[in-house]
């Protein structure tokens, strides 16, 4: 496989190979074109519910340690930031 991903879309170029018992050969090529049917416009707009929505950020006695975390995973859950 050769080609070029970028953000999840680009193209995948496949070639495939097949021999016979007698070692004869004979090959094909596919190429598969990846397209991002949705893509993230980059807004960050709360009200435009197509795109991500970061949680704000928590700082000081507020934050979130990896031992939190671990401790309950939901901390994270995106009713609770």
């Amino acid at each position: 496989n050769t080609g070029t991903l970028n953000c999840g879309t680009g193209t995948i170029q496949r070639t495939w190979v097949a021999t016979d018992a007698k070692g004869q050969t004979s090959s094909c090529y596919q190429t598969i074109n990846v397209v991002n049917s949705n893509p993230f416009s980059g807004n960050t707009d709360p009200n435009d519910a197509d795109d991500i929505q970061f949680p704000a950020d928590l700082m000081g006695v507020n934050a979130i340690s990896c031992i939190d975390y671990q401790n309950d995973p939901t901390l994270v859950d995106p009713i609770n930031t």
